[in-house]
């Protein structure tokens, strides 16, 4: 059974037979999960209609910056494209999923320098429930994860020659900054990413260049962000990163009845916020961090006690995927099937499992990487620690650890690839 499996594995086709099978498995969930969208997702599906309309992106009538621009306006553009359709932004996000698969194969090839580790990469996204189950939701999951991997993709081939460097700096930068566009709190990924990626090489000899093209690469960064920080601060009448929403999230995760994820703030009582008197968007996002930070500050031990519980609501389960598509389902009067029950906690399990997976994949590696046997990079630890920290900061939920999961998962590709000693020879 493992000489088949190992031969499979091998095969010039098996890259092509996991797009296949990942495009099979999402178009069948799509087509048995009709979801509407509800939640997060019934406001993204509202804005982009806006968009695609020529009503630019409002909010009840009004122009608006509360969620980040990034994902609504890729909506828009399809939908504009082939009409609002739930359809169209479903099998947008099985195209993207084929993208994100294919990336985390070509990235963990080249960061593990092994081709088995990428194809093995590849097969366990291929047949992951998890991400077959976020086919059918109108959220940005699937276009952040995809933009993240293809900016680090290109980051990647920055190690070239000094031509292709400038110009894989700019294509990166420039993807980079569609992805603070659509996540905020990516501003910093980047620059982390290339000082990871590039610290072995870099040498007094070498610091000029390197600086120069670490300059370029963050100017480009800025090219997809400049006009929508323009556009806002027209409307607003100052300077908005991206969206004015980051006080509003700050708050939800530091007040007396924080619980370390997600909450209705406008529902505490005594009120946090006096927000009957403010109406201004800017206004609302300065009253809320203010009011958070106040917490903070009052509060330290609190803040501290809540921190293991937002990390426990960011990595502990997959309760957001499971929650979104039942409310998709109920909110179009339909009875949740018996199955789909059973497909959950079979996600469920498998998620832990993965989990387990990853945490013993990084000790076997790491103790490997202790008597100099392997190499080992450092870049998912380094974007495990910064989604860690946001959260630290803000609150926990299971979707934010969803871009995280292919950069952990070539640690148990390249794992079980050092265990079975397979060779790198393809057929």
């Amino acid at each position: 059974m493992k000489k088949v499996l190992i031969k499979a594995i091998k095969s010039k086709y098996f890259i092509l037979f996991c797009l296949i099978s990942a495009l099979g498995l999402h178009l069948a969930w799509i087509y048995l999960v009709r979801t509407q969208p509800a939640v997060d997702c019934l406001w993204f599906f509202q804005r982009a209609t806006g968009i695609a309309e020529g009503k630019g992106y409002i909010w009840d009538n009004q122009p608006t910056a509360f969620w980040p621009i990034g994902y609504p306006a890729f909506l828009g553009l399809l939908f504009y494209i082939f009409g609002p359709s739930l359809w169209a932004a479903k099998i947008a996000n099985i195209f993207l999923y084929l993208g994100i698969i294919y990336l985390s194969y070509y990235l963990s090839k080249a960061l593990f320098q092994s081709e088995i580790t990428g194809r093995v990469t590849i097969f366990i996204l291929t047949i992951n429930p998890v991400n077959i189950a976020y086919s059918s939701l109108v959220a940005s999951e699937m276009l952040y994860s995809f933009l993240i991997l293809l900016g680090t993709t290109l980051l990647v081939e920055t190690n070239s020659t000094p031509q292709k460097n400038f110009f894989y700096s700019v294509i990166s930068g420039t993807v980079f900054g569609l992805c603070v566009l659509v996540k905020p709190q990516t501003i910093l990924i980047p620059s982390i990413f290339f000082i990871v990626l590039h610290f072995k090489k870099i040498c007094w000899q070498k610091i000029k260049s390197f600086l120069a093209l670490f300059f370029v690469f963050n100017m480009a960064i800025l090219i997809p962000i400049i006009p929508w920080t323009i556009r806002n601060y027209q409307i607003f009448g100052k300077f908005v990163f991206i969206s004015t929403n980051s006080g509003h999230n700050l708050l939800i995760g530091n007040n007396p009845q924080a619980t370390g994820r997600w909450m209705k703030i406008y529902n505490i009582f005594p009120p946090l916020v006096d927000f009957s008197k403010i109406q201004n968007e800017t206004e609302k996002d300065t009253a809320t961090r203010k009011r958070a930070i106040e917490f903070i500050k009052q509060n330290p031990n609190r803040f501290l006690e809540l921190i293991p519980k937002k990390i426990k609501y960011l990595f502990a389960s997959e309760t957001d995927v499971k929650n979104w598509n039942k409310a998709g389902l109920t909110n179009n009067n339909k009875i949740v099937p018996k199955w789909l029950d059973y497909y959950f906690q079979l996600l469920h399990y498998y998620y832990r499992v993965l989990l387990g997976a990853i945490i013993i994949s990084l000790a076997f590696l790491l103790y490997l990487r202790s008597d100099n046997k392997i190499i080992f990079p450092s870049l998912g630890l380094w974007f495990a620690l910064y989604i860690t920290l946001v959260s630290v900061v803000f609150f926990g939920m299971s979707r934010f650890h969803f871009p995280l999961m292919p950069f952990l998962i070539m640690y148990v590709a390249f794992s079980l690839v050092q265990l079975s000693n397979i060779e790198i020879k393809t057929e």
